[in-house]
Formats: structure tokens, C-alpha cells, sequence
């Protein structure tokens, strides 16, 4: 977060790949958001799913376990 806010987003994004699927959530919180006040109707939120949050638990689980696998591919996720 540290090089992510003193503008170095790319840097920022090497140290932690998850910030990218923040950035997308958070993004789309906010267009629905705005959705549902300007057209003053309710849109259905998907990452209210059960099925959407197990999904990002799982992607969680497994970028925590593969980053500390010490093999070539894995070695990029890590810092």
C-alpha cells in the first residue's frame, strides 16, 4: 500500500497482486452505487452471492499458499 500511495502503482502491484482484485471490487461497489441512486433503483449486488464470497476466499487461500511455494512460477507472487 505504501508504493501504491506515494504513486508508484506498479511497484505497488508486484508486492501484492490481491490490491488489483480490491481495486476491482471496491470499483464496482461504487458504480452500483452510483447506479442505484441515479436511476433510484435497486440493482442486484453479485458480491453478495454466498456462492461470489467462497469464490474470493478460495483465490485468497490459494495466492497465500503459492506464494510461499519456492519454485519459478510461484516465486513472482511473491515480494
Amino acid at each position: 500500500m505504501h508504493q501504491i500511495i506515494h504513486g508508484n502503482i506498479i511497484e505497488g502491484l508486484k508486492h501484492n497482486y490481491l490490491i488489483a482484485l480490491l481495486g476491482m471490487v471496491l470499483l464496482y461497489q461504487f458504480i452500483l452505487y452510483v447506479m442505484n441512486r441515479l436511476f433510484d433503483k435497486t440493482y442486484y449486488n453479485i458480491l453478495h452471492h454466498p456462492l461470489t464470497i467462497k469464490l474470493i476466499l478460495v483465490l485468497i487461500l490459494l495466492f497465500w499458499i503459492l506464494r510461499n511455494i519456492s519454485v519459478y512460477p510461484f516465486t513472482a507472487l511473491a515480494p
